[in-house]
């Protein structure tokens, strides 16, 4: 007997038999007599240290064996499926060749969508850092700004000790840049203080961030800008002429990444502009403010202790400021994707469009692993035997598990080489494409490999794990004795797949063109006014023509070439200034936020608008310059007026300024169709003229550019000449839906023809499965039409029930999308048919081919097959 107490160790034995478990050859009985012999000639201590010695020895040997015993298995399995491949081409290479379209496919989508998701990320204590905004209390329908007025910023500053430091830009548009012979219009340029650069993470080349801007009339410019007007030299100290005063440039910062919400390539001291801007005026909202808020921060708080003292404040000012608007802090990492206000410095991106896109890469991948896993049980019965074979010689369900899974391993590894070497090579089309600056560093990064990895992963699970499972189950006893039903196991779920397949490829067609049917309607549709023919010449900078702009009107006339011309402060497209507009002898409740623009009487006549009301401003009546005011019906509609002629025997006042009400025009987009149409008064004021629009002969264009510059030359020499197309910028307010647009028709191209690729393997199996039969029915007089529409027959039906499944979930997905848009397509049946046509066409054109080859087969040869 022995002892309780002498016993070997308790966690090596344990860890013994775990290991050795199922395996047949666990050790511990051969140690434990050796144990217990041990502790009889040599004590316990020194058998127990035995054992573990033993213990250690043996795990070690057990895994050596494992590896080498796995990788010898691994090399074994590899051959087969080299094998298998190398004996099924033409179904290896729709395997592949569909997978690796899908991969890639997902990993542009993947790229696109990290780089759209890392905006702002990399500034220092981001967490921290919020944007002050405004929206407006009463209109829930409000937008809201991403500038405001000076006084919050400076208040929150004063009251707020959770705020650590706040700084606030100044944008200028259309900065005249000069150094020597070399002038360019910029545009991109702020008014900023040295704060900025210590609450955002903008790094400097050369120079000090905490000084640069500390003294008037200095610069920080970036490196390109820095080489734009110093090429090879050191910029440093040196003078830039900005808006003509001299700037000493004090430091040069690295060009802005790609993915920031703020962009600049310029900034110049605030102290130039500090006792001259009115940064104590309510009314005056054009300021981005940033504040940087101490750790742990409660913000909601801060918000609600905000409103209180902004509201406290804004009642003791002079009657300058709007009660109604609210302001709040937005974190800066949420601004591209979760912001959408007016007055962005860059333009945002709407999540929407991610969920659509990370939807569509889920689509397209899926469609990819049908593929595999259809034509992996389909050709199931060619595996029959050998699996028959395998198992009689003793091989277990487990391991032929593994061999499946190998070879649905090693097609997915091959398919995402492919998928790295097709994204490699279609770069420049992807980033012409996105307008991202994706480099083939970011394809070989640590980041991007991990996905790769774990769509290697993923694919060689949710693709192979089903054909591994049928393949493995079949019986010996059936597939030795040819009793087994070729291509049988599956069916139905084969049906189901490629329903799914086209399913999803229907969903992706009634999107693409529903998107298309919405741009094209956005730059197409009337907009109430007229765009085409309109050369735009900006007045930038410091440019003013309020004294001769008549002069120069004459002069640009004189050219045959020339139909009509026409000053004003905003053309349309452009944002338009926005001002509280009271009616005189109402009381404040009266007034309304209104946008603004100054034009002159040539106006109404160059841009084709109609009056409802009244009469536009007389070239006869100068009175009515700073004066007189024209709305449009939503302004009419705003105040509550029951007719036009009601707003003629109105007196409104804007800031400094107002007159009586002299005419009302038909409402015209002058934001596009992508806003609805706004309140809008229009003035006529010389002194804030910053455009010219001519109204020119197409056919006379280039006599008339060259009649403009010569003009320009005369009256304006000492900036550069500029120019573009009223229509052309118009167009680019559509850039962000167009490649949105073309984004989605290439995907769903790409996923249509994985799926007919997958749908072709199908087919030259069904034609393949039938040989015998279609041989039998040409025999007995079976016309080729007739054993086509026999093989085509279930495909049909299949894609049928996809377009039935798949419309109602478009219809709703598109209602969403275009809600978006506040003019909008409604959603027509015809695009729903013209997707089932175009499905089932497809469809036939996949399946004909393989069902036109097999029902011209010499039936003698269909005969002998086997």
């Amino acid at each position: 007997m022995k002892p309780d107490a002498i016993k070997p160790p308790r966690l090596a034995e344990w860890m013994l038999k775990r290991v050795f478990s199922g395996t047949g050859e666990s050790p511990t009985e051969d140690f434990g007599e050796v144990f217990y012999g041990l502790v009889e000639e040599k004590g316990l201590f020194r058998a127990r240290w035995w054992y573990r010695h033993q213990m250690v020895v043996s795990l070690i040997s057990f895994c050596i064996g494992k590896i080498l015993w796995g990788g010898i298995m691994f090399k074994n399995y590899l051959k087969i499926a080299l094998r298998n491949m190398k004996k099924q081409k033409g179904y290896t290479f729709i395997n592949i060749f569909g997978l690796a379209l899908g991969i890639a496919c997902c990993m542009a989508i993947y790229l696109y969508i990290d780089f759209e998701s890392s905006f702002d990320n990399y500034h220092a204590d981001l967490d921290r850092i919020y944007r002050v905004a405004s929206r407006d209390r009463v209109d829930a329908e409000d937008v809201g700004s991403a500038q405001i007025s000076g006084p919050p910023g400076q208040l929150l500053v004063e009251h707020c000790p959770q705020v650590e430091a706040m700084t606030q830009l100044l944008p200028v548009h259309d900065f005249v840049v000069k150094r020597g012979e070399r002038a360019f219009y910029e545009n991109k340029r702020f008014y900023a203080d040295t704060k900025l650069f210590n609450i955002l993470t903008i790094p400097f080349v050369k120079g000090d961030p905490s000084t640069a801007l500390d003294m008037p009339s200095t610069v920080v410019i970036s490196e390109t800008m820095a080489s734009k007007y110093f090429g090879d030299e050191d910029p440093m100290g040196q003078s830039l002429e900005v808006n003509g005063l001299d700037h000493e440039v004090t430091g040069i910062m690295k060009d802005f990444p790609a993915n920031t919400h703020l962009k600049a390539d310029c900034f110049v001291s605030m102290e130039r502009i500090r006792n001259r801007y009115p940064f104590h005026a309510w009314f005056l909202a054009n300021l981005h403010t940033y504040v940087k808020l101490r750790p742990d921060t409660d913000v909601p708080a801060l918000n609600e202790q905000m409103a209180q003292f902004v509201s406290k404040y804004a009642e003791l000012d002079e009657g300058d400021s709007n009660e109604n608007v609210i302001y709040y802090l937005q974190p800066v990492r949420r601004i591209h994707l979760h912001s959408h206000l007016q007055h962005e410095s860059e333009p945002c991106t709407k999540p929407a469009y991610l969920t659509i896109f990370s939807a569509i890469g889920t689509f397209i991948l899926l469609i990819a692993c049908v593929n595999f896993i259809n034509l992996s049980t389909a050709r199931s019965a060619k595996r029959a035997r050998e699996v028959g074979m395998r198992k009689v010689v003793g091989a277990q369900r487990k391991q032929l598990i593994r061999q499946f899974m190998s070879e649905s391993f090693v097609i997915t590894l091959a398919a995402v080489l492919i998928a790295v070497l097709l994204l490699e090579r279609t770069l420049p089309l992807y980033r012409n494409l996105t307008q991202i600056p994706l480099t083939a560093g970011v394809l070989f990064s640590f980041k991007t490999l991990l996905v790769f990895v774990g769509l290697i992963v993923l694919i060689s699970c949710v693709a192979g794990v089903y054909p591994a499972l049928v393949l493995s189950s079949f019986q010996p006893v059936q597939t030795l004795k040819d009793s087994f039903s070729r291509g049988s196991r599956g069916a139905a779920l084969r049906k189901v797949l490629v329903t799914v397949q086209f399913t999803l490829s229907v969903l992706l067609i009634i999107g693409t063109m529903i998107v298309f049917q919405q741009i094209n309607f956005m730059k197409n549709e009337s907009l109430g006014f007229d765009k085409e023919q309109k050369l735009i010449i900006p007045l930038r900078g410091t440019i003013r023509i309020d004294d001769n702009y008549e002069t120069i009107k004459a002069a640009v006339r004189q050219h045959p070439g020339i139909i009509n011309v026409s000053t004003s402060n905003i053309i349309p497209g452009q944002q338009e200034d926005c001002w509280w507009v009271g009616v005189i002898g109402e009381g404040e409740d009266a007034g309304r936020v209104m946008n603004f623009n100054y034009v002159d009487p040539d106006f109404l006549s160059v841009y084709g608008l109609r009056l409802t009301a009244g009469r536009f401003f007389n070239p006869r009546q100068l009175v009515e310059i700073d004066s007189a005011m024209v709305l449009n019906m939503a302004a009419v509609r705003e105040y509550g007026w029951s007719s036009p002629e009601e707003a003629l025997t109105k007196r409104l006042w804007a800031g400094f300024q107002g007159g009586p009400v002299i005419g009302v025009i038909e409402d015209f987009h002058y934001k596009g169709l992508q806003a609805p149409i706004e309140p809008l008064a229009m003035m006529w004021r010389p002194s804030r003229f910053q455009n010219i629009t001519i109204t020119f002969d197409t056919r006379q264009l280039s006599e008339v550019m060259a009649h403009a510059r010569s003009l320009w030359d005369e009256f304006v020499p000492d900036y550069p000449f500029d120019y573009y197309f009223l229509d052309e910028s118009f167009d680019r307010q559509y850039r962000s839906e167009e490649k949105i647009s073309k984004m989605l028709g290439g995907f769903t191209f790409l996923g249509v023809f994985i799926a007919c690729l997958g749908l072709f393997g199908l087919a030259s199996f069904t034609a393949e499965q039938k040989t015998k039969e279609i041989g039998i029915r040409k025999v007995l007089g079976a016309s080729v039409s007739g054993l086509v529409a026999l093989l085509t027959r279930s495909f049909i039906r299949w894609v049928i029930l996809a377009n039935i499944i798949a419309w109602p979930m478009a219809y709703f997905a598109s209602r969403e999308w275009l809600k978006n848009f506040a003019y909008r397509i409604d959603v027509q049946l015809g695009v729903f048919a013209f997707s089932a046509v175009l499905a089932v066409l497809i469809a036939l054109l996949t399946v004909s081919y393989q069902a036109i080859r097999a029902a011209k087969a010499d039936p003698v040869d269909s005969l002998k097959y086997e």
